[in-house]
């Protein structure tokens, strides 16, 4: 039918089979090759990711021990005061994680660095809120205010 031999057509097919692989290649080099330079630090961007991963636990935490403490009306109430002081303490600190992975982030624009700034203080603002507010049920707590504590 055509001219070309079947040794022809197995050396065109595994040519243009490796040539598809190389241009595969290039492709993902090239797609990839920030990744690798000093404007991209992939590694601070997981170590953010992570980050926020563990603040979400610890407040998940905090809201759960704040629960149990108006639950509780006995002596481990003492304990989930504890627990809370602790994932407290642990958001603060994971907080100032993430001020630093945002220090030590290379942003290609300062309006990407200081918008990520504006989402950590707008975060900031609202766990300082909601601590302020457990302040408030703990003063509901120690006062045996046990009705306004559950609202």
């Amino acid at each position: 039918m055509n001219r070309l031999s079947i040794t022809q057509k197995l050396i065109f097919s595994f040519g243009s089979v490796f040539i598809a692989f190389a241009l595969f290649g290039l492709f993902i080099w090239y797609s990839f090759a920030d990744l690798s330079s000093g404007r991209s630090n992939v590694r601070d961007w997981l170590m953010s990711d992570v980050t926020v991963a563990q603040i979400n636990q610890n407040l998940a935490e905090v809201h759960h021990a704040v629960h149990m403490r108006v639950m509780t009306t006995d002596a481990n109430s003492s304990r989930w005061k504890a627990e809370q002081d602790k994932s407290s303490g642990n958001i603060d600190r994971r907080f100032g994680d993430y001020q630093t992975a945002l220090n030590n982030s290379v942003y290609d624009e300062d309006a990407e660095r200081r918008r990520d700034q504006e989402i950590l203080d707008n975060e900031l603002r609202l766990w300082q809120a909601y601590k302020a507010q457990i302040a408030k049920i703990d003063q509901m707590i120690k006062a045996n205010d046990m009705n306004g504590s559950h609202a």
